[in-house]
C-alpha cells in the first residue's frame, strides 16, 4: 500500500534552497569511496559509496553534503544511526538519487519491515535539513542504552523505541523533503515536531 504525503509551505521554499549553496563553502571534499563512523562532514562526492560502520554524528555548526548518484551503505549488524547535530543536504537527482541503504543480500523477505539500521535523527540544534531525491529504506531499528540517541537523550530518549526514518526537532529549523521515497521501515516515515518545513512527493510503502 502505498501512501502520498504532500505538505506545501512555498514561502520557505526558495529560502531553504538557496541555504543549500552554503554547504559546499569551506569543507573537505574527496571523489573516493570510503567508510564512516563518529563525527563526520563535508561532502561526499557524486557517485561514490559510503559504508557506515557505525553511529554517525555531523557536528553542531558543521554539514555534510552529499552530492547525486551517493549510496550510503549502513552496517546491518551494527545498525547505525544518523545524528545531525549540525546540518545535512542529501542532494539527489531523478536520475540518480541519494540512497541510504543496506547490501542487496539484506533485501530479504524476512526483512521486508527493515529494523537493519535506525533512522536520520535531527537534534533541536539542527538549522537546516534537505533530503531531495534521496531513497531511505530498510531502517528502523530498535534503540539500546548503547544507542547513541539515548545517550543524547534524543528522539523518545529511552531504549526499547523503534526509530522512524526522519526525526526533525528544531521547531525554528528548516526542513525539505521532496521527490523521495521512504521504504521497508519497521517505524512511521517521519516525525516532525515543528520546523519551516516543506514536504513534497514523499512516497512511503511497506512500512511496519
Amino acid at each position: 500500500m502505498k501512501n502520498k504525503c504532500i505538505l506545501s509551505f512555498l514561502a520557505f521554499f526558495v529560502v531553504v534552497l538557496s541555504a543549500c549553496e552554503k554547504a559546499n563553502i569551506d569543507v573537505d571534499t574527496s571523489d573516493a569511496d570510503g567508510s564512516a563512523i563518529g563525527e563526520v562532514s563535508g561532502v561526499w562526492s557524486k557517485g561514490s559509496v559510503q559504508h557506515i560502520k557505525g553511529d554517525i554524528i555531523i557536528p553542531e555548526g558543521k554539514s555534510l553534503t552529499i552530492e547525486e548518484g551517493v549510496t550510503v551503505l549502513m552496517d546491518s549488524v551494527n545498525k547505525p544511526e544518523i545524528v545531525v547535530l549540525g546540518n545535512l543536504y542529501a542532494l539527489g537527482t531523478a536520475e540518480n538519487p541519494v540512497k541510504f541503504t543496506v547490501e542487496d543480500g539484506y533485501k530479504t523477505k524476512t526483512n521486508e519491515f527493515g529494523k537493519l539500521w535506525g533512522g536520520i535523527l535531527a537534534a533541536p540544534s539542527c538549522q537546516e535539513l534537505v533530503l531531495d531525491n534521496t531513497v531511505i529504506e530498510y531502517g528502523g531499528a530498535i534503540t539500546s542504552d548503547a544507542s547513541t540517541s539515548v545517550k543524547m537523550g534524543l528522539y523518545k530518549k529511552v531504549s526499547g523505541e523503534a526509530l522512524p526514518a526522519l526525526w526533525f526537532s528544531n521547531p525554528d529549523g528548516k526542513l525539505v523533503v521532496q521527490n523521495s521515497t521512504v521504504s521497508h521501515f519497521h517505524e512511521d516515515c517521519t516525525y516532525i515536531e515543528g520546523g519551516k518545513i516543506i514536504s513534497l512527493t514523499i512516497v512511503s510503502f511497506l512500512m511496519g
